[in-house]
C-alpha cells in the first residue's frame, strides 16, 4: 500500500493518490480520476510518470496518508493538481465547493429523504472532537432564527394564552399574549420581534465572513526573502610597478561584451577591494548604507589586513 503521485507530461497536471495494491503490480495505475482514466483509455499512459509519497501497511494508514499529503500540497487549491477534495473517499467531500446551480440540485434531491443509521453515525465520528469556527456558529445561529420564523416554533398556546419564545445569544425572552388574540396577530407579533434578532445575526456573518477573507489574503500572500547580494569579484590585482601597492578593479558586462573598469592605485588590498565594493554598490544601485552588505565584505576587507600587517 502506498501513496502516490502521478503526472501527465503533455498537460503538466498531478494526482496524488492512494492504491491498495503492490506496487510492483501496479505499474500501469495512474489514478482513479474520471480524466486520467479517459485519457489512457484514448491515449495510452507512454506520456504517465509516477513516484511513490510513502509507503504503508494498514489501510487506515494509508487513508490518513493520502488526507495528509493533500492538506501538505494543498490539492485543492493548487492549479497543478486534479484532485478536488482531500483525502479518500473516508473524508467525503471535504474541500470540494459546489456551484450554485449543482448546490440546488442536490438539495432538491435529498429534500425529504432520511439519511440512515450509518450514516449519521459516519458523519457523527467524523466530527468528533472537532470545533466549530465563530463562522459556522453564526451561520447556525442565523438559520435557526430564520427556520424558527417559517415554522413558527417560538409560538406555544397554553390554556387561554399565547407564549413567544425568542432566543437571542442564547438568552430566553417569553412574552404572553390573551386568548383573545388570533394567531395571525400573534404570528405577525413574533416575526417583528425576530426581525432584529435576525438582523443582528446577519451582521455577524458578514463581519465575520469579511474576517476570514482578510486572514485567507494574508495566507495567499508568500513574502520572499530578500538574499543579500555579496561581491565575488577579487576587486584588486597587484600593482606591475610596486609590489607594496594594489590596483582596485571591477568587472562588469555591457552591451554583451565583458570590461574591467580599473579604479585607480591604492596602499593595500583592504582600500583597493574596499574601492571595488564602493564601485559595485553603485553600478548595481544597491545603498552604500546596507550595513549588512558591508559587514559581509569588511569581514573579509578587516582578515585580509590583518594577515597583511
Amino acid at each position: 500500500m502506498y501513496i502516490y503521485e502521478s503526472m501527465n507530461h503533455k498537460t503538466n497536471l498531478k494526482y496524488v493518490g492512494s492504491c491498495e495494491r503492490p506496487e510492483h503490480k501496479s505499474k500501469t495505475y495512474f489514478g482513479s480520476a474520471r480524466s486520467i482514466t479517459q485519457d489512457i483509455k484514448a491515449n495510452g499512459h507512454k506520456h504517465y510518470s509516477k513516484k511513490v509519497l510513502s509507503t504503508h501497511e494498514t489501510r487506515d494508514e494509508l487513508r490518513e496518508a493520502e488526507f495528509q499529503w493533500h492538506k501538505k500540497l494543498d490539492v485543492v487549491n493548487d492549479s497543478s493538481y486534479i484532485n478536488k477534495t482531500y483525502g479518500a473517499e473516508d473524508r467525503g467531500t471535504l474541500g470540494y465547493k459546489y456551484t450554485g446551480e449543482q448546490s440546488r440540485t442536490l438539495s432538491a434531491a435529498l429534500k425529504g429523504k432520511k439519511r440512515k443509521p450509518t450514516t449519521l453515525k459516519a458523519q457523527s465520528n467524523r466530527m468528533k472532537g472537532k470545533k466549530p469556527s465563530e463562522l459556522t456558529l453564526a451561520k447556525i445561529r442565523l438559520t435557526k432564527a430564520i427556520n424558527a420564523v417559517k415554522n413558527c416554533s417560538g409560538i406555544r398556546k397554553r390554556n387561554n394564552s399565547w407564549c413567544l419564545r425568542i432566543f437571542f445569544y442564547g438568552t430566553e425572552i417569553s412574552e404572553s399574549y390573551h386568548g383573545v388574540n388570533s394567531f395571525e396577530d400573534v404570528r405577525q407579533s413574533y416575526r417583528d420581534r425576530m426581525r432584529s434578532v435576525i438582523a443582528h445575526y446577519e451582521e455577524d456573518v458578514r463581519n465575520l465572513e469579511q474576517e476570514e477573507m482578510i486572514n485567507n489574503l494574508d495566507k495567499d500572500i508568500t513574502i520572499i526573502p530578500w538574499e543579500k547580494p555579496v561581491l565575488t569579484q577579487r576587486g584588486y590585482t597587484q600593482c606591475p610597478y610596486n609590489n607594496k601597492l594594489s590596483n582596485a578593479q571591477y568587472a562588469c558586462t555591457k552591451n554583451g561584451k565583458t570590461i574591467v573598469k580599473s579604479l585607480g592605485v591604492h596602499p593595500s588590498k583592504y582600500a583597493a577591494r574596499l574601492k571595488a565594493l564602493k564601485w559595485w554598490n553603485k553600478f548595481e544601485r544597491i545603498g552604500w548604507t546596507n550595513a549588512e552588505l558591508v559587514d559581509q565584505n569588511l569581514a573579509f576587507f578587516k582578515a585580509l589586513n590583518e594577515k597583511k600587517s
